[in-house]
């Protein structure tokens, strides 16, 4: 919506994101380093803030429940960083963009599907 903060913004003011943020300068937590970008409630349940925001912030911008992006997310991963005075890192670019993308869309698939 015209006005509102940008997706970045909402995380970047979010304390709780802000302060596990800082101690890996990545967006997205997950269990261990093997399960890096797998979707699982486990992994939702690490980012669920993040989540929660971005969901708020998608389903705003859709009519109805749709993947976002990878662009879109892209772009606010980059900005977050930028907000955040992180570095320029690809690789956690592309983790926190793919993860958050994969995460949101499993749960989409589990709400569509009537999980609980």
């Amino acid at each position: 919506m015209p006005g509102d903060p940008s997706l970045a913004a909402l995380w970047e003011m979010e304390p709780s994101i802000r302060v596990a943020s800082c101690e890996s300068a990545c967006l997205t937590k997950w269990a261990n380093t093997r399960l890096i970008g797998v979707a699982s409630t486990g992994a939702m349940s690490l980012n669920i803030k993040v989540l929660e925001l971005l969901a708020e912030w998608w389903a705003k911008q859709v009519d109805m429940p749709q993947a976002i992006p990878i662009d879109k997310l892209r772009d606010q991963v980059v900005e977050w960083r930028t907000l955040m005075g992180f570095p320029t890192d690809h690789g956690a670019i592309a983790s926190d963009s793919w993860g958050l993308k994969r995460l949101l869309s499993y749960g989409l698939r589990r709400w569509l599907a009537g999980a609980r």
